[in-house]
């Protein structure tokens, strides 16, 4: 992609300098005019109208927004506009935290829907934490490391996000006629013996990346013939395993079934410091829809604030 800016009164030095940078450095290959338009419309424009600009501040910003511009490209191309829209929210209120280009660029290269949904699982994951008034941050240590970060109440502790992707079916949906004849008996579904084997596999996998002081393995599950229950049995298990990682504090369990709860958190330790407990209390008192739902909510008061 190739900018040019037009030398005037209003356009130092310094930002011409650091459009050019962002040319040389290899934005060339890109020849996405939505991008061009995006970054010349909202961000370009107004930051030429700002001297002091830091050049590379304002290189990464430029960056960022192409970054978001491809990610949602992306999501709108994997899983349509309506999904798109939506996500575009969430993404927004996620944009300022640290390591955030990261991210973008993991979902804008995604292979396919399901790759993207196992991102979006660390999306709402972070979400959800920073409803709960956590500051999130993306990769903390590097790609291979932990998903996110969440400090509050002056500790902080890594979180691994994995997905169960779609696998197996759950439960018969209720038909009209069944409902109309109060016919309302609970079919037979899922294999116990196999879910909790794949509960407790799914886990230990992740194992590698809890070694924190403090660590948190979430899972979202979209496969809808397993439940917290099987989870519930596999880490009761794994609780005495040789290999549980020092600092593992938490498994969170979520999907989109809303039973006693909707997220579920299990200690992995005998017994957890009072803060930890507190985490725990909350995650388990709030839906997946209240919690982003107050994170998008903090974002528009800062907004407004600003």
């Amino acid at each position: 992609m190739s900018l040019t800016v037009v030398k005037s009164p209003l356009c130092s030095q310094s930002q011409r300098r650091a459009v050019g940078v962002l040319s040389a450095a290899g934005n060339s290959r890109s020849s996405d005019l939505l991008c061009q338009r995006l970054v010349a419309a909202t961000f370009i424009r107004p930051l030429l109208h700002s001297e002091g600009c830091c050049t590379m501040r304002f290189v990464q910003g430029l960056r960022r927004r192409i970054r978001m511009t491809k990610a949602m490209q992306r999501i709108e191309a994997l899983c349509g506009r309506s999904l798109a829209s939506e996500l575009g929210t969430w993404l927004s209120n996620a944009q300022p935290w640290p390591n955030s280009p990261a991210f973008l660029h993991s979902l804008a290269v995604a292979a396919d829907k399901e790759a993207l949904l196992d991102h979006l699982a660390t999306l709402r994951y972070g979400l959800v934490f920073r409803g709960l008034g956590f500051s999130p941050e993306f990769e903390p240590t590097g790609a291979k490391g932990p998903d996110l970060r969440i400090t509050r109440d002056g500790i902080s502790a890594t979180v691994e996000v994995t997905r169960f992707r779609p696998m197996n079916p759950g439960p018969p949906i209720l038909t009209q006629e069944e409902f109309s004849k109060k016919e309302w008996f609970l079919q037979p579904y899922g294999n116990p013996q196999r879910d909790v084997a794949k509960c407790l596999r799914k886990v230990k996998d992740k194992f590698r990346q809890a070694i924190a002081a403090h660590a948190i393995i979430a899972v979202w599950n979209d496969d809808e013939a397993l439940e917290e229950v099987e989870m519930h049995i596999a880490l009761r298990d794994l609780q005495q395993g040789p290999d549980l990682p020092v600092g593992l504090e938490l498994v969170v369990y979520g999907s989109c079934w809303i039973g006693r709860s909707q997220l579920y958190c299990f200690p992995m330790k005998p017994n957890l410091n009072a803060p930890i407990q507190e985490w725990a209390r909350q995650i388990e008192s709030v839906s997946v829809h209240a919690a982003v739902e107050a994170a998008l909510a903090m974002d528009r008061m800062m907004h407004t604030a600003q």
